[in-house]
């Protein structure tokens, strides 16, 4: 489970924040109170999980953040929360405004220290969540609903279409706290989708090899809209992957279950049309008490002059760090991702507000690290074991899905 689990304690959670004397020569001296100067933060960075249908508990009113404002500001300084979002001074992204800077964590620390002046409620911004992309021309409801079994596990629900190009996704649930994150791709059209998949089938953390990733999602994440739309050919298989994970509060030997219901929404692209391209480092092998193994992997693109106007990274549970940059067959760079501090419950996808070009000769140079380490939290074996790439529950991935509109 990599949320952000409360847990009844009545012990005061304290932490030391150093010398505050270099705050008082970039924060104005006058108070400062949740309402007016905490909250537009949040909002900015935290709120698009923590509201009141989130994965999380709410930060928009003043509740919760003051009882445990200690363990929030301890976790911002230390680089716990919020999970990491890719670096904006890399390249400009849709919904970039959300990275957490140094100056927020500032702001936060003093209005903990300043013991959390709580202000006026109606002084306080109007929360908006993350756009709708409006009537969807076909919603892809797998089931009314689905059981979520004691254990957290990975499902795929395949679906036919008739549309001839994706232009918006979006994915919906009741309860955040029970998706983890979802996928969704474009199969082959040859696959043959099992014969006892009413309620979907069991399926691997990557998928099928051949299958293209589309869209990604978790709490929080923006929509995926396109200004031109992916091109679906006939008989083209949406598959959609559903990480499920029990409620909190349900021990693993216990027979309660949940059903949410969820759907991702589709809407009708637009003329022209991007392709989706796969680059994937293989074969390799992250030793047992690695804590910064890293695999460094480069593309030369052929496919003629295009825009590269988003992408989507995947390593896996013990991955820490991604990064990507373009070079030019000419000379220079740019840089495409720098994410310090991945974290596997996050995927979606990384838009450009303004795509990048690429033309034949010129390369992507990407690369992912892991922390194979007994002190990774998420380590899964005590003591650790080495870990192979592949598509297994336990293996690796080092993936960079570009979204690409040829020119």
């Amino acid at each position: 489970m990599l949320f952000f689990l409360l847990s009844a304690c009545s012990e005061d959670i304290t932490v030391e924040f150093g010398d505050t004397a270099d705050l008082e020569t970039t924060l104005e001296t006058n108070e400062v109170t949740f309402y007016e100067d905490v909250r537009p933060v949040l909002d900015r960075t935290c709120n698009q999980c923590h509201w009141e249908s989130g994965r999380s508990f709410s930060m928009i009113d003043h509740t919760y953040p003051v009882v445990w404002a200690s363990t929030l500001a301890r976790d911002l300084v230390d680089g716990g929360k919020p999970p990491p979002t890719p670096d904006p001074t890399c390249a400009d992204y849709v919904g970039g405004e959300w990275h957490l800077r140094q100056d927020d964590i500032d702001l936060i620390v003093r209005w903990v220290e300043d013991e959390t002046p709580i202000g006026d409620p109606n002084n306080a911004p109007e929360y908006t969540h993350w756009p709708s992309i409006g009537e969807a021309d076909q919603i892809l409801r797998p089931v009314e609903s689905f059981s979520v079994p004691r254990t957290e596990g990975y499902r795929c629900f395949a679906f036919e279409t008739d549309l001839a190009s994706i232009g918006a996704v979006q994915f919906e649930t009741d309860n955040e706290e029970l998706i983890h994150h979802s996928l969704l791709y474009l199969g082959d059209p040859a696959y043959e989708v099992p014969s006892d998949a009413e309620q979907g089938f069991d399926c691997f953390y990557s998928g099928r090899e051949e299958w293209k990733l589309l869209s990604a999602w978790r709490p929080g994440a923006p929509s995926l809209e396109l200004t031109s739309g992916v091109s679906v050919s006939p008989e083209t298989k949406l598959i959609m992957q559903v990480y499920y994970t029990p409620p909190v509060g349900v021990g693993p030997q216990e027979e309660s279950v949940v059903e949410p219901s969820y759907s991702w929404n589709v809407q009708d692209g637009f003329d022209g049309g991007v392709f989706l391209h796969r680059s994937e480092i293989t074969d390799f092998r992250i030793p047992a008490d690695s804590s910064e193994h890293r695999e460094d992997g480069i593309m030369v693109w052929n496919g003629g002059p295009a825009t590269i106007m988003g992408l989507i990274p995947r390593t896996h549970l013990l991955g820490i760090e991604v990064g990507a940059s373009l070079h030019y067959a000419n000379g220079g760079t740019e840089c495409l991702l720098s994410q310090n501090g991945y974290d596997f419950g996050m995927p979606h996808n990384i838009m450009f507000k303004e795509g990048l070009p690429i033309a034949d000769g010129d390369s992507i140079r990407y690369h992912c690290s892991w922390d194979n380490s007994d002190g990774n939290l998420r380590q899964t074996k005590h003591p650790p074991v080495t870990v192979q790439s592949g598509y297994g529950v336990e293996d690796a991935v080092c993936q960079m899905n570009f979204i690409v509109k040829p020119d």
